[in-house]
């Protein structure tokens, strides 16, 4: 049975990529044709121990069930992100899920897109234990990387401190909970475009982008994140003034975003939210992505876009 269920783990990764690139959404440049490194890359399963963590965290509560893209319906209810209380992994847990100690209405929901190893999702989960945070991911290796961290805080009563933070005199992080570590997170493995249309209509407090794939090559412009039809999926899930980060050290890559917000997303209402809020709210460590970028000599650029609001007409 373990290994079906290890099979049915490699066959949901397989659907995602396929979708991803394939299409099932023909307004979407997400589900366009990638680049063949890009689907490999998002292919890609973990090792066999790495999909066992997935497996059992699923069966915590931990992983969000894949759900198929229907156009017009709504794959998620504000419930289902975080309605389910993670399962008891040791004799001290309770089991029970900060984000349900607050009527779904008033909880803060983020979304990180592209966590990576979980540097930043992981910290703003202790930093911020009133908000819930759900992290998207198509990389199966680096999503396992993060559930294993997870996993192994849960087992210890304490959260993962592998993280460097980039201004730690501003850290703030209370170690002392009665709540088991990231209980306020959730894990979707898949594309985050996609994501995004099974997101119920303005749940969402913020979004955040840490660098993202720039795709710099020539012809590729088509495949990055920002465009200008992802300001309308933006709009739908984010709650009226809620807001979109943006971090990355690829400097085309930061004009081009800059350029459509500046363009198509002004005249659709959106707003620069000048100067950029703290890191320690939304960024607050040195990812690996991120130091590497400093070790080849780039330096992070960072946006805040605010979305717009019901009245001006373009959020549904």
């Amino acid at each position: 049975p373990h290994e079906e269920a290890m099979a049915e783990v490699d066959a949901n990764v397989d659907e995602s990529a396929e979708q991803a690139t394939a299409g099932t959404h023909p307004q979407s440049h997400r589900m366009r044709k990638k680049p063949l490194w890009w689907r490999r890359q998002a292919g890609r399963r973990g090792t066999k121990g790495q999909r066992a963590t997935l497996l059992r965290m699923e069966g915590l509560g931990y992983v969000l069930e894949k759900k198929k893209y229907k156009p017009g319906v709504e794959g998620y209810s504000l419930v289902d992100l975080l309605a389910k209380s993670p399962g008891k992994v040791a004799a001290s847990d309770n089991g029970e899920s900060r984000c349900k100690d607050v009527a779904v209405s008033e909880k803060e929901y983020w979304l990180e897109i592209g966590f990576g190893r979980g540097e930043n999702i992981l910290t703003n989960a202790q930093i911020h234990q009133d908000r819930c945070y759900i992290g998207a991911d198509v990389h199966q290796p680096g999503a396992c990387t993060v559930l294993g961290r997870m996993e192994d805080a849960i087992k210890s009563g304490k959260y993962w401190d592998g993280a460097t933070m980039f201004a730690r005199e501003a850290k703030h992080i209370t170690e002392s909970t009665n709540h088991q570590p990231y209980d306020n997170v959730r894990i979707y493995c898949g594309d985050g475009i996609k994501f995004l249309h099974l997101i119920p209509s303005q749940s969402l407090s913020g979004i955040v982008l840490p660098f993202p794939d720039p795709f710099p090559n020539g012809g590729h412009e088509k495949f990055r994140f920002i465009q200008p039809d992802t300001l309308q999926s933006l709009e739908r899930v984010l709650k009226p003034c809620g807001t979109f980060y943006l971090a990355t050290d690829a400097t085309e890559f930061f004009e081009w975003c800059c350029g459509i917000f500046a363009t198509q997303g002004r005249e659709r209402g959106w707003q620069e939210v000048a100067p950029c809020p703290d890191r320690t709210e939304w960024l607050p460590a040195i990812s690996y992505y991120e130091q590497k970028g400093f070790d080849e000599g780039r330096s992070t650029n960072v946006r805040c876009w605010r979305c717009p609001t019901a009245s001006d007409g373009h959020t549904p």
